[in-house]
């Protein structure tokens, strides 16, 4: 029977330095996605934000794009990404240094792989 383990992590950018929002699974662990927000809600100015997910040094773009003042982009619940190695992960970058950083929150599982 496979255990499943709920796991909640909340962050900030860093400016035009990659942050890992969803950290690689352990060996032989499966990491479910559930649900990423991203809020542009401390800035008086609009951020070029990139959400992607890295394997291994190969990067698949997520979302990017403009996220305006006082805007969140979050995914919906037909959004899921499974990282099923150690070399998964999600990351965020902004496009330059703000003012105030932007806020993230992102919520998974893992369950064990058979």
């Amino acid at each position: 029977m496979a255990s499943i383990i709920e796991i909640s992590r909340d962050g900030e950018t860093d400016g035009v330095t990659p942050v890992t929002v969803v950290p690689s699974p352990q060996p032989n662990k499966r990491r479910m996605i559930r649900h990423m927000t991203f809020a542009n809600i401390m800035s008086n100015e609009d951020l070029d934000l990139h959400i992607y997910k890295e394997d291994g040094g190969v990067t698949r773009t997520i979302w990017k794009g403009v996220l305006y003042r006082g805007e969140t982009w979050q995914t919906d619940s037909n959004d899921i990404w499974v990282l099923d190695s150690v070399t998964k992960t999600i990351k965020v970058v902004l496009g330059a240094a703000p003012s105030r950083e932007l806020n993230w929150t992102a919520t998974y599982a893992d369950t064990t792989l058979h």
